[in-house]
């Protein structure tokens, strides 16, 4: 099926899994337990994208100075088995 791709950040976990046609993303608080977002990006470098994108108006709000396509492209990602 693929890889998951996991990152512990600013308090929360983002996560990027392959499903059959599509990537879904999760982010999740750990701190108040909860889902904070979830969408759906056709590919991995997407949905990594989608996760940081997220996380970054989540911690700076919607005004910040972060790009997140190259960001997410340098965060340190781990890998797993799906």
């Amino acid at each position: 099926m693929g890889r998951i791709y996991r990152l512990m950040w600013g308090g929360m976990r983002l996560l990027a899994l392959p499903e059959q046609d599509h990537w879904a993303v999760t982010v999740y608080d750990t701190k108040q337990h909860r889902t904070l977002f979830r969408t759906e990006r056709k590919n991995a470098p997407d949905a990594k994208v989608a996760a940081v994108a997220f996380a970054l108006v989540h911690l700076y709000g919607p005004f910040h100075e972060f790009n997140p396509k190259p960001l997410s492209t340098v965060l340190p990602w781990s890998a797993g088995r799906a």
